[in-house]
């Protein structure tokens, strides 16, 4: 259900667009507030929403029409982020981080990028499949995962990658 809720989320800030009108910002959080049990902050100048849960686990997601999105400052300096590419999309959870970049580089360019930069960390390439206008690419080092998924977009190619680590057993 918070999966869900997290992609009409970020839908629904791509739809209003930045406009930072309070009563939408409150509705939205009103709404992730009744749907969850979880402290919501949007603010929609900024094209971020933040959810709190009441286990003290955190999502931020910052998407849409903002130039400025970046790569979180505390995104992994192992794992390999395409230069040059646009982030424009970063979810954080407790279970890891995914972005979504573009760039207008080829897909088979960017392909052989990321197979080359995430060896040279010691990232081990377990799974490659490439179909059609996606490939998908899994690398592991250690207790984490790196998935990425990279489709032709029109003239440019779109970048998904998300990472997660792997929790310990209690």
């Amino acid at each position: 259900m918070l999966k869900k809720l997290l992609c009409l989320m970020v839908v629904s800030m791509l739809a209003v667009g930045g406009c930072g009108k309070k009563a939408e910002e409150k509705m939205m959080e009103k709404a992730i507030e009744q749907d969850t049990g979880d402290k919501a902050n949007v603010d929609l100048s900024k094209n971020k929403v933040t959810i709190e849960s009441k286990d003290g686990g955190k999502i931020e997601i910052a998407s849409g029409g903002d130039t400025s999105l970046k790569v979180p400052d505390d995104f992994p300096k192992d794992v390999f982020v395409y230069p040059g590419a646009k982030v424009e999309a970063s979810i954080k959870t407790p279970d890891g981080v995914q972005l979504t970049l573009v760039t207008s580089d080829a897909m088979a360019k960017v392909t052989d990028a990321y197979k080359a930069k995430m060896k040279a960390e010691g990232w081990e390439e377990k799974t490659a499949a490439a179909m059609g206008e996606m490939t998908m690419l899994q690398f592991e080092k250690a207790d984490r995962t790196a998935m990425v998924h990279i489709t032709k977009d029109g003239e440019n190619s779109r970048i998904m990658l998300m990472m997660s680590q792997e929790k310990e057993s209690k």
